[in-house]
């Protein structure tokens, strides 16, 4: 990860009032010849293992990339089970579709 993005990731954590813990990985989503969709979400599967190293399922947030401004926003996500193989399922909603997504735990400063 550049450090230009690891700048913005600690940008979206500390607007919110939290601290970046750890970033699992990355997922760009580039949009040709498509029109704008609106509202969507992103599924993911992270290790049991790894949620509970960097704070558990409440910890766990995706940022999201404008593609209008490039400002990060940071949303909660939903937990939604384990899959067949005993990863935790997230879903993370945009109200403003698809970019740049990043999976990342966060650590309250409060």
């Amino acid at each position: 990860m550049s450090a230009y993005i690891a700048d913005q990731f600690q940008t979206a954590f500390s607007q919110s009032n939290l601290s970046l813990e750890k970033v699992a990985y990355t997922m760009d989503v580039g949009r040709i010849n498509f029109p704008r969709t609106g509202a969507a979400n992103v599924t993911f599967t992270i290790p049991v293992s790894w949620v509970d190293q960097y704070g558990g399922k409440d910890a766990v947030r995706i940022v999201r990339f404008s593609d209008e401004t490039g400002i990060p926003k940071l949303f909660s996500t939903v937990y939604s089970g384990l899959d067949q193989r005993g990863n935790m399922v997230f879903r993370g909603d945009s109200p403003n579709g698809f970019v740049d997504f990043r999976h990342a735990d966060r650590q309250s400063d409060c």
